[in-house]
């Protein structure tokens, strides 16, 4: 055997044994790895089961009171029209889950430290109830005005033309109050109940299911735009010269271009 024969011998049987060496390693390697751990759920995870999410109001009020935000609604009516029982099966159907716990989660936002009248009406809609009957019955009051906001949580179907025509009616006859109408159900119809004017709004139950959102809408329902007395654009709580006169040139705090309190650069009368 020459020189040659044995080093290509002797190079394969270290490539033989390099190679069974790497297999052990990656073999152990994977049989020593953990198994993967699954990610810890969120608390408020929708996908956990048995879960219930918490809902937790926020607080609108200190937000309104700092940024001088207006009370605008002093009567609130809360109408709820649902079918409290699914007759097949004697239970409370998924739907009525739902009004139950929007109608609860309303409630826990509803402003606590201001004044205001707050009507909760509850209609069952069995036999020869209809949503047209409440509202027809809704009509006959007679201490609705445009300080009033009416909200209606309703299942979407149960709007029918019929019952366009007979809101607008009450909108119109009792001063144009604000209507809220919370639909339930088939959220590709939500638009089905629009205001008069742009006072109030039209949405599903499903977009006021989180505290952000269900204290957006309350406020909406209770308050305006922060007062902007001198009309410039900035509101009075950002405002460092309340008293502009109208068409002056102002900058980011309210005050005219040339004003001693404008900053320095914006200053170009020297």
């Amino acid at each position: 055997m020459t020189q040659i024969d044995q080093t290509l011998q002797v190079g394969k049987f270290y490539n033989t044994w390099m190679i069974i060496v790497l297999l052990f390693v990656l073999l152990t390697g994977c049989a020593s790895q953990p198994d993967a751990i699954e990610p810890m759920p969120r608390s408020d995870d929708y996908r956990v089961k048995n879960k219930p999410l918490q809902f937790k109001p926020i607080d609108i009020e200190t937000m309104t009171k700092a940024r001088n935000y207006q009370q605008k609604t002093d009567q609130v009516i809360i109408i709820t029209a649902d079918e409290r029982l699914n007759k097949k099966k004697g239970q409370k159907n998924s739907i009525n889950s739902l009004y139950t716990t929007t109608l609860k989660n309303i409630k826990a936002s509803l402003p606590k430290k201001i004044v205001y009248e707050l009507d909760i009406k509850e209609y069952d809609l069995e036999g020869s109830t209809s949503l047209l009957n409440v509202i027809k019955s809704i009509n006959d009051e007679k201490n609705i005005n445009e300080h009033t906001a009416i909200i209606l949580l309703t299942d979407w179907s149960r709007v029918t033309e019929e019952v366009k025509k007979s809101m607008h009616k009450l909108l119109l006859k009792h001063n144009k109050p604000c209507l809220y109408t919370i639909g339930v159900a088939n959220i590709y119809k939500n638009m089905q109940l629009n205001p008069i004017g742009s006072c109030g709004d039209s949405i599903s139950s499903e977009s006021v299911g989180t505290p952000n959102r269900m204290a957006n809408f309350i406020k909406n329902i209770f308050y305006s735009e922060p007062m902007d007395t001198d009309g410039d654009g900035i509101y009075d709580y950002k405002d460092q010269c309340p008293n502009t006169k109208a068409y002056t040139i102002i900058t980011w705090n309210g005050c005219p271009r040339d004003s001693s309190r404008s900053n320095p650069r914006y200053i170009i009368n020297q």
